[in-house]
């Protein structure tokens, strides 16, 4: 009998040798892919923070084109007061100048 149980004992620790070999292999492939993981997730952190300064920067100049086309429209609107303004002196200047 003792060796009948010596036997199953044996054959139980054969069985756990071949979970933990198993457990082990398993770790070890899940190591990998956490690793592989933490390598595109650092790469995709990289890539984010690369598009946020792009986002930035095209923000900036985008605020600093709309200052301009403002500053720009505010002296189209001069320029062209200023013309109706001669256009009406040349216009009374004509007409003075046709009564004389």
């Amino acid at each position: 009998q003792a060796k009948s149980e010596l036997e199953k004992a044996q054959a139980e620790l054969e069985k756990h040798k071949a979970d933990v070999a198993s457990l082990s292999e398993q770790s070890g492939s899940q190591s990998q892919e956490l690793e592989q993981a933490k390598s595109e997730l650092k790469q995709a952190r990289v890539e984010l923070e690369k598009h946020q300064a792009d986002v930035a920067s095209l923000s900036k100049q985008s605020g600093s084109q709309s200052q301009e086309l403002e500053q720009a429209k505010s002296e189209l609107e001069e320029a062209q007061a200023e013309l109706e303004k001669h256009k009406a002196d040349v216009a009374s200047l004509s007409e003075q100048s046709g009564s004389q």
